[in-house]
């Protein structure tokens, strides 16, 4: 566990008006550092034209998050920095399958009884950070 730093970037082309940017993209990053880390100690979030950042302080690693839409080009990102080493992984196009449909296709296993690696108490906590990162942007 030698990272210091975690980065995701999900920036979409077009806007999408029947939902709200951040209920969107950013449970998966949330669930993801919440799964790995617990719930961070500060949460720090700023938005610049309609771009929100979001910055999840550990005791030992940051991670943090950009989402957007209505950007240049559709584009995921993930970027690990362990030990002065950078790993990054890029999408770029068309996903099958939206990060709000992944979260409710394993919240219907869950319901169904099926294993998940998250539980009701993740899913607590990764509202509850949502939530959170809501208030501040107001």
């Amino acid at each position: 566990r030698d990272i210091q730093e975690i980065e995701f970037s999900i920036l979409n082309d077009q806007r999408k008006n029947d939902t709200e940017l951040l209920w969107y993209l950013a449970p998966h990053p949330v669930s993801l550092y919440v799964y790995l880390y617990g719930m961070p100690r500060v949460i720090k979030v700023k938005e610049i034209d309609g771009v929100i950042f979001v910055r999840f302080i550990y005791d030992k690693v940051v991670c943090s998050f950009i989402i957007g839409w209505g950007c240049e080009e559709k584009s995921r990102l993930i970027k690990v920095v362990r030990k002065g080493n950078i790993i990054e992984y890029k999408e770029k196009g068309k996903q099958e399958v939206s990060p709000l449909e992944n979260q409710l296709r394993c919240f219907i296993k869950f319901i169904k009884g099926q294993k998940v690696l998250s539980g009701l108490e993740h899913i607590k906590k990764v509202t509850y950070i949502i939530k959170e990162i809501e208030k501040q942007l107001r």
